[in-house]
């Protein structure tokens, strides 16, 4: 049996990295060191990831909406 995410847990999981990078990026005293790039480049790269799940989430949706007709 092969476990299928769906569109809505990808929707719902780019909306937490998203969140997560953006909080990141705006308070990065929530993260320990002193490196302010490493900091930010870690923000980008959740908001990256969370893009990437919403795209994903898209095309499940679009594919799913196109079987059905």
């Amino acid at each position: 049996m092969q476990f299928r995410t769906g569109y809505i847990y990808h929707w719902v999981s780019a909306v937490l990295f998203i969140g997560i990078g953006m909080y990141v990026f705006f308070n990065p005293s929530v993260l320990p060191g002193n490196s302010a790039s490493l900091k930010t480049g870690i923000a980008a790269l959740l908001s990256i990831w969370g893009l990437f799940r919403g795209i994903n989430g898209y095309l499940i949706y679009r594919r799913r909406s196109h079987e059905k007709e």
